[in-house]
């Protein structure tokens, strides 16, 4: 009896083992498989090598944290690379997570480091608008068919956070110029959700980057050279709008004059009624005073 416990037993913490080194190896495949898609994604769409330092699925908590994702710079340009990207975290519907159709209510982008080269008529951001273009062509394939990436992506809320810009123009004839500046947070809603499709990590890709060029160009009228602003107006030009892709974008700077409103309302209307509570009382203190033998003089 006591030999057949033991192998009964022995049988049940080898299946328990076995399955601890399924999950350790399902989790480890599931997140290089994210990493290399994301990776192939965003080179195929912008046209330059793309890596990413690690990903991280939580298949059992519904989200997604990548870190050092870094665009290279197309060729002839020297900074350190065209956009390095912090941090990433998503929230994903866990009932989509294994379908061809994921849904993620919020991803957030955030600590960007992107670094704009003009050298004379061009630069690397025209370089890669030019690669978007190519990209969003009827004639090109949204997705490397050798790569097989065909996940498609409902994203409801986008935030970019915490965009730094380097940019380091020498335009032709003119003086040299090496100015940084901040972009304020992004907030795109309900890509993917107009055609009920969803969009592929290679357009994504594309939809970020020309968010990010469009803010920079906003960001940057009196401090970018003039010649320069005039490349990035006609590299988003040539593509097609995220406005017309269906996308809402929430002017940031808009939005938090509106919460500091909003708020310096409350704070006030808390005071006013602060106010009136307090005189209430000390005319119902006065009342009993007065009521009081000798209390009216």
């Amino acid at each position: 009896m006591k030999k057949a416990f033991k192998l009964v037993f022995a049988a049940v913490v080898g299946l328990v083992v076995l399955l601890a080194v399924a999950i350790a190896l399902a989790m480890y495949f599931i997140d290089s498989i994210a990493r290399k898609g994301i990776e192939d994604g965003s080179s195929y769409a912008l046209a330059v090598p793309t890596s990413l330092d690690s990903a991280d699925v939580g298949i059992f908590s519904g989200s997604f944290e990548m870190s050092g994702l870094t665009v290279s710079n197309p060729e002839g340009f020297d900074t350190p690379h065209f956009l390095e990207l912090g941090a990433g975290g998503v929230e994903v519907e866990l009932g989509t997570l294994r379908k061809d159709l994921v849904e993620l209510p919020r991803l957030t982008l955030s600590d960007i480091d992107i670094h704009i080269q003009q050298r004379g008529g061009t630069s690397n951001v025209s370089a890669i608008l030019a690669n978007l273009k190519r990209f969003e062509s009827p004639d090109t394939p949204k997705t490397d068919k050798s790569t097989g990436q065909a996940k498609r992506f409902i994203v409801h809320e986008l935030r970019i956070e915490d965009v730094n810009v380097h940019v380091t123009a020498a335009p032709l004839g003119g003086q040299g110029v090496n100015v940084d500046l901040a972009v304020p947070q992004i907030v795109m809603n309900d890509i993917g959700s107009e055609t009920g499709k969803g969009v592929l990590l290679g357009e994504l890709a594309d939809i970020i980057v020309k968010a990010l060029v469009s803010a920079i160009r906003d960001a940057g009228g009196g401090i970018i050279p003039g010649d320069l602003l005039g490349q990035l107006d006609a590299g988003l030009a040539d593509l097609e709008s995220l406005e017309d892709l269906g996308i809402e974008i929430v002017n940031d700077l808009g939005q938090q004059a509106t919460e500091k409103l909003n708020e310096a309302s409350e704070q006030v209307e808390k005071a006013v009624d602060d106010l009136k509570e307090e005189g209430e009382k000390a005319v119902e203190g006065l009342k009993d005073l007065l009521k009081k033998p000798g209390g009216g003089g």
